[in-house]
């Protein structure tokens, strides 16, 4: 029993049931309790490392593509780099070092960090400000200038709320969390009908998630920025089942357990968004991680300063790109 699992039973009991978006939102953002607003998840010590914790090489590779789009853009005084969730601060950091000798590029970069998290944001600001002389720290992208807007993200889809619609009886209906026997469970409920973007032809039992939270989001990137880049594990196509998961201490648990103490993310669905950013008239182009790195010299790099520093670097390299690892699941999609 967790602090939050008494107050969503107090919301089912007073609505009947709760959509997983709305459960979602308690236990990720609850200003008190919630685990993206209470607790330091990323690291060894958390609940998950992310890939700018595996290696420096990762947050290098995305600062060589953030100057490359500072270039063509046609090098301006004057160029606005936000990152979305930043963690512990470690990608905006690696970002900074491998672009200090690019002539310009510093100078006219102003950082903008959008956090929730109080404590991460204390450890981001203790690392940060000693190494950059023009950074802020803001709650929504919102807040961001929008002329010569460069818009990062890694691992941030994931993490937003989405439901989940059940097709049974030829009829599609929403999931939502209820209590069966004072435990919480996942029950179809309320019917959906003719929802939009499923497969022509479902069979009993198959899942469809989708999240507002992630189309908000990007709408506000594609009105907003000149370039983006998002980091995630996801997929191209359809999947007709359950993605949601629930990490705490590095295992998977129920995501109907440990209420706030636990990563709910989703498989993001990368052809989805994709579409979606090309009809607001963006360019859209999805790699898998692993072309991205190699795109972008990461095995070059990595040579680099093994030879420099006496260093083997091969596993970080493999982990990041191996297909077995992270080279395919995870996918990145820039929006130019």
């Amino acid at each position: 029993m967790t602090k939050l699992t008494e107050t969503i039973k107090a919301a089912i009991s007073e609505k009947g049931s709760l959509p997983l978006s709305e459960y979602m939102q308690i236990c990720m953002y609850d200003p008190e309790h919630g685990y993206y607003t209470s607790g330091r998840p990323i690291g060894k010590d958390g609940d998950f490392i992310t890939a700018p914790e595996i290696s420096q090489l990762f947050g290098e590779m995305i600062g060589i593509w953030v100057a490359e789009r500072w270039i063509q853009m046609g090098q301006p005084h004057a160029v606005t780099l936000a990152e979305l969730g930043p963690g512990r601060g470690t990608m905006m950091l690696d970002i900074i070092r491998a672009t200090a000798h690019i002539p310009g590029f510093n100078d006219a970069l102003n950082i903008k960090m959008i956090e929730v998290s109080p404590t991460l944001k204390a450890i981001q600001k203790e690392r940060l400000i000693p190494v950059h002389k023009n950074i802020e720290w803001l709650d929504t992208l919102d807040d961001c200038p929008d002329d010569n807007l460069i818009v990062i993200g890694n691992e941030i889809f994931d993490a937003l709320i989405c439901d989940q619609i059940i097709f049974h009886d030829g009829h599609w209906r929403e999931y939502h969390v209820t209590l069966s026997n004072d435990e919480l469970v996942m029950t179809p409920t309320r019917l959906i009908e003719n929802p939009t973007g499923l497969p022509s032809s479902p069979e009993d039992g198959d899942i469809f998630e989708f999240s507002d939270a992630q189309i908000e989001l990007l709408k506000t990137v594609c009105e907003k920025v000149s370039a983006a880049l998002f980091i995630d594990y996801g997929y191209m196509g359809v999947i007709t089942q359950s993605t949601l998961q629930a990490l705490k201490g590095h295992e998977k648990v129920s995501p109907l357990k440990h209420c706030g103490e636990a990563d709910l993310t989703t498989l993001v669905a990368f052809e989805r968004l994709g579409l979606f950013a090309q009809q607001l008239k963006k360019s859209v182009k999805i790699y898998s991680q692993r072309d991205f790195l190699f795109g972008h010299g990461i095995d070059v790099r990595a040579k680099m300063l093994a030879s420099k520093n006496n260093l083997d670097m091969s596993d970080q390299v493999k982990r990041l790109t191996d297909e077995d690892q992270m080279g395919t699941l995870f996918k990145v999609m820039e929006i130019t």
